[in-house]
């Protein structure tokens, strides 16, 4: 069986598949005639430069130069071994776990991909491996991409919200009289929760399930309806609706199982890869998010409702804070972006390069354009292993950072 090589990509699969089926027609001389006409034309020329070369490198008797022989052997190499023989190639896209296979790809662009491009892949997962300290695969730019791809967790903020009705009737006098006072230093100390368990937790849900029970039954707190209610209440009728709001959140946003609900096992699944391999720590992000929210949203209600000017221009400049971070944030994802994107660009543009280069390939001076033309080559896979590095600082500045993510 021929050999048929593999070149790996990072994000490009897609565009190089396209550009390899483009070369497949025009390269398929039995159909396409204007590459032979264009090739015969470039060989023309070479002759002609050569032999006027010659002619201008005269003797001192003034005879002609020798003329250089050696082209025609480097043509016959460049037209039967470099352009002519084609071969089936495959395209492996490593990050967007994506495979192509092209037949009548140009066999010596195929070889040439795959040697620089197996050499770029083997020097980002020595990296990742052993270099950047034997990163957990999830983790690594070559299985998941920049940042781990977390798209997910980019958007989670702006989404995770309870609906109007559970804030008002529910969430609100829950977190302003029952949950915010729990924190406080004197009640802290038979509440069952904590300024720090707040701050520093990773489950708002096993915080809450776990604060004291004869606390709860024994505050009392009145509810828009005009009647009362126990904590004890309130919080059964958080953990009632809690788990439907955060399927209306994944409904909405497309995320739903065999049935049309929103799937929560598909979060469940995410966050086991991402979170806990880089916090160790077992969370729901969703629920988890939906919860910082609501507690930010009423406790800047609470503020302005008991007229506290001090704690409420604390929660406007921290909101105004939060947006700079965001802004800051959305920065960072952008260059992290276009360094992603000008790869995705570059590579691309080297690859369809060829096409034009093969016709320079047949000029005396063909060889050194080949030479340069497979630098490139070389130098784009130096992106992959840039990346690599980048990703990896990403990520252990994620695992020390992401511990009250979710």
């Amino acid at each position: 069986m021929a050999f048929e090589p593999t070149i790996y990509t990072f994000g490009a699969g897609q565009y190089l598949n396209s550009i390899f089926q483009s070369m497949s027609i025009l390269f398929d001389f039995s159909k396409n005639n204007m590459m032979v006409a264009l090739y015969r034309l470039g060989a023309i020329i070479g002759v002609v430069m050569i032999v006027l070369k010659s002619f201008s490198a005269r003797g001192s008797d003034g005879t002609a130069g020798a003329i250089d022989w050696g082209y025609f052997v480097r043509l016959f190499f460049v037209m039967f071994v470099i352009i002519v023989p084609k071969t089936t190639v495959h395209i492996e896209d490593v990050i967007k776990k994506q495979n192509y296979t092209v037949t009548g790809a140009p066999w010596s662009l195929a070889i040439f991909g795959w040697l620089t491009s197996s050499i770029g892949m083997s020097i980002t997962e020595i990296y990742e491996d052993s270099l950047g300290g034997g990163m957990n695969p999830i983790n690594q730019y070559a299985n998941n991409g920049m940042a781990f791809g977390s798209q997910y967790y980019n958007n989670l903020p702006k989404v995770a919200k309870f609906g109007a009705n559970d804030f008002d009737n529910i969430l609100d006098p829950f977190i302003n009289e029952c949950y915010l006072p729990a924190l406080t230093k004197h009640n802290s100390t038979y509440s069952g929760v904590t300024m720090t368990d707040m701050i520093t937790g990773n489950s708002f849900y096993n915080q809450l399930q776990g604060m004291n029970t004869a606390y709860l039954q024994n505050r009392y707190v009145l509810v828009p309806n005009g009647g009362s209610k126990t904590c004890e209440q309130l919080r059964n009728d958080l953990f009632g609706v809690w788990p439907k709001a955060a399927q209306n959140i994944l409904k909405f946003g497309g995320i739903t199982n065999a049935s049309g609900a929103g799937d929560e096992n598909a979060v469940t699944q995410i966050d086991n890869d991402f979170i806990k391999s880089a916090t160790d720590a077992n969370a729901t992000s969703l629920r988890q998010a939906m919860f910082i929210n609501a507690l930010y949203d009423a406790s800047r209600v609470g503020a302005v409702r008991y007229n506290n000017t001090a704690l409420a221009d604390a929660f406007y400049q921290a909101q105004g804070q939060m947006q700079q971070a965001s802004a800051w944030r959305q920065g960072s994802q952008f260059a992290s972006m276009s360094i992603f994107w000008l790869h995705i660009v570059v590579e691309c543009m080297i690859y369809s390069l060829w096409t034009f280069l093969t016709f320079l390939f047949i000029f005396p001076q063909g060889w050194t354009v080949l030479g340069e033309y497979l630098k490139m080559m070389m130098w784009i896979q130096m992106f992959p292993i840039l990346s690599s590095i980048l990703n990896s600082i990403i990520a252990v500045y994620a695992t020390s950072k992401s511990q009250a993510l979710a």
